[in-house]
């Protein structure tokens, strides 16, 4: 199976999840509709009450690429083989990732390269005043913590 397939069945698996999402909200809304004989109600309530729709999209717009990325990461380090997978992938995508970065190693990994990055350099006051003056600075030994 190709990386494209997997990314896209990841999204898809994210995007089912916020479906599943909506069908437990309209469902809910179907029962508040009915009294307990299961007639419809004189005044049901409307849908608009159990279904926020701009919620639903911007929780949508962030799950279908998370579910992306998530089945991405894991065809390119060869740990799907299969649309199933792929799917399964992208549906989980939130907790996979919360997990992944509870192992140890993942967390070390994150640090050292935060830590890698060079920071800007601070000239100390002496050197650049030595410098002013056409003297070389003279190096001084720093403590390390």
């Amino acid at each position: 199976m190709a990386v494209w397939e997997s990314v896209l069945l990841g999204a898809a698996g994210g995007g089912l999840v916020e479906l599943l999402a909506v069908l437990g909200y309209v469902l809910a809304w179907q029962r508040a509709r009915r009294t307990p004989g299961g007639r419809v109600r004189k005044s049901p309530p409307r849908m608009r009450s159990y279904v926020d729709v701009p919620a639903h999209l911007w929780v949508l717009a962030i799950r279908a690429p998370l579910g992306a990325f998530t089945a991405w990461l894991f065809a390119v380090t060869s740990q799907t083989s299969g649309p199933y997978a792929a799917l399964a992938v992208g549906f989980a995508a939130p907790a996979l990732l919360a997990q992944l970065g509870q192992f140890p190693q993942v967390t070390q990994a994150l640090q050292d390269d935060a830590a890698a990055e060079p920071s800007p350099a601070v000239v100390p006051a002496s050197a650049a005043k030595a410098e002013q003056s056409g003297q070389a600075a003279q190096p001084q030994e720093v403590e390390r913590s």
